[in-house]
């Protein structure tokens, strides 16, 4: 006899047709079969959902959760009613409820809803990490869909600093937004102009604005 030193591999991260396949045939512990989640129809419009709701991000057809994802499923397990609803054999349960006897699964899912929408006064907020602080008014600026934004825009009077993610057809990330809101340029851009014209520059942030830096 001897040991071993190995390590077992990861898995594999979903793709969406791996996740539509797991969510129409999904395993649960020791690859037990589980029932099926929806019909194709609501399986795909779940994924929209996740995708809309910022849980959910694709980077090279590899799915991943996001920050507010991570932060969700946190939550859900700090309560025993919640935490059924990240539970694959639980949920895929109620789906056979659901075909068995309709009318007591609506009864039963209805008193579980009455548990879970309860007011619990310890329950987190979801506040995304800033990116930087806004040189305007001071306040924290944060990521959303289209940029990233000045999160005093509710104030009065309101600040109305963003930075799109998309300037003159270049892609602004995080780390650009973050050079541009201490003052700094970000590296050089391939930029397109309204009539369709490359150019290459570099942005910075003036007044709360846009600016470019020509290549010379």
């Amino acid at each position: 006899m001897k040991i071993v030193d190995k390590k077992t591999e990861p898995k594999k991260e979903f793709a969406i047709d791996t996740l539509l396949a797991f969510m129409e045939h999904p395993m649960g512990e020791g690859e037990t079969k589980l029932a099926g989640l929806g019909t194709p129809a609501t399986r795909a419009e779940i994924i929209k959902t996740l995708f809309s709701r910022e849980y959910l991000k694709e980077e090279k057809k590899k799915l991943h959760a996001t920050e507010r994802g991570y932060f969700l499923l946190e939550q859900l397990n700090k309560n025993e009613h919640l935490s059924q609803i990240a539970n694959v054999a639980q949920t895929t349960e109620w789906e056979e409820k659901l075909i068995a006897n309709p009318a007591a699964f609506e009864k039963e899912i209805a008193e579980y809803v009455t548990l879970c929408v309860k007011p619990d006064p310890t329950r987190a907020v979801f506040q995304k990490n800033p990116v930087g602080i806004c040189p305007l008014c001071g306040k924290p600026v944060v990521e959303n869909k289209s940029g990233f934004g000045c999160t005093g825009f509710k104030d009065d009077p309101k600040c109305e600093l963003f930075i799109g993610k998309t300037i003159a057809g270049a892609a602004v990330n995080d780390k650009d937004a973050a050079l541009l809101l201490i003052g700094q340029k970000t590296s050089t851009k391939k930029c397109k102009s309204k009539n369709g014209k490359p150019f290459e520059a570099q942005f910075v942030l003036q007044g709360g604005k846009i600016e470019f830096i020509f290549k010379q």
